[in-house]
């Protein structure tokens, strides 16, 4: 009799006292196992995911400027950098919190066809104190067709190897860090809002 201790994800520890062939089996079904469990989902090797849901998230500082000052700038910039600014906002804690729904569209194929074009949902949450504040960028829903469903779980049609489209999740991680990039700059100077 032989014994085995195989260390699998999650810390899960697998104990086996049988005939060689068995174990052999065994051996496999956790090798494969543990290489199933690390390259299940290729978007996670470009979009950030926290809790199982891409999610961009920070906290900057902006030395000496008042949390009503950070609002003014965050609703001013919510509503100029999207192309519906009325409907943007979803919650207006004034000078504590403001919440807005955005979207933008990709090109999910490798061809410019409007059709291959989807609608990428997002909620801008930023979080306002003295001198600092958080964004967070999460609950990504793509639109395709009067369809919706999740980022981490999108498929554009059935067909084999086409969930996972590189290119895709890249021109999605590009449009948010473009977004992120004007948040910080429109938040870390003294703007004129009337």
């Amino acid at each position: 009799m032989i014994f085995l201790s195989l260390t699998v994800p999650k810390s899960l520890k697998l104990s086996v006292i049988n005939s060689e062939g068995s174990m052999n089996k065994i051996l496999l079904l956790a090798i494969l196992f543990s290489f199933g469990c690390k390259g299940q989902n290729n978007l996670m090797d470009i979009l950030p995911i926290k809790e199982g849901k891409v999610n961009y998230t920070k906290v900057l500082e902006v030395e000496g400027v008042s949390k009503e000052k950070l609002y003014k700038r965050a609703k001013h910039w919510l509503t100029s950098s999207y192309e519906y600014p009325d409907s943007i906002i979803q919650t207006d804690d004034s000078y504590q919190e403001i919440m807005g729904l955005g979207n933008f569209k990709v090109l999910w194929g490798p061809n410019d066809y409007p059709s291959l074009y989807v609608e990428v949902f997002q909620t801008i949450n930023i979080k306002l104190r003295e001198g600092r504040y958080q964004y967070e960028i999460t609950n990504f829903i793509i639109k395709k067709y009067g369809m919706e469903s999740q980022l981490e779980i999108f498929q554009m049609n059935d067909k084999k190897n086409t969930r996972h489209n590189k290119l895709f999740y890249e021109n999605i991680d590009q449009k948010i860090k473009e977004l992120i990039s004007s948040l910080e700059n429109s938040m870390s100077i003294e703007i004129k809002i009337e």
